[in-house]
């Protein structure tokens, strides 16, 4: 297990036993809305933070060990349940996505 990986089991376990989230108070001090760190598909550390611009639009920022895994994503909910999804990444590449979610109880 990485360094990040126990990390992210500590906040989880945190979270899980009604603790605060450990990123709370680093979260709230860069005034975004969340905050995570993970890992990348090759198992380099990564962090993002995303901020909602309105109800509409998040825009977020992930940054990583190598080039490729810096980038920036826009979120654009359509509707209550259709949301479009868009991204580019340092090296140029790009991403565009939809996204749909239901609850059902």
């Amino acid at each position: 297990m990485s360094a990040f990986q126990a990390l992210q089991l500590a906040n989880a376990v945190a979270t899980l036993s009604g603790q605060a989230d450990a990123f709370e108070n680093v979260r709230k001090s860069l005034g975004v809305d969340s905050l995570d760190v993970s890992t990348s598909a090759t198992g380099g550390a990564l962090v993002s933070a995303t901020r909602a611009i309105n109800d509409r639009v998040s825009v977020g920022v992930t940054t990583g060990a190598r080039p490729q895994d810096n980038g920036v994503n826009l979120n654009f909910d359509v509707s209550r349940h259709v949301r479009l999804q868009a991204g580019v990444d340092s090296s140029g590449g790009s991403n565009a996505g939809i996204g749909l979610d239901w609850e059902y109880k």
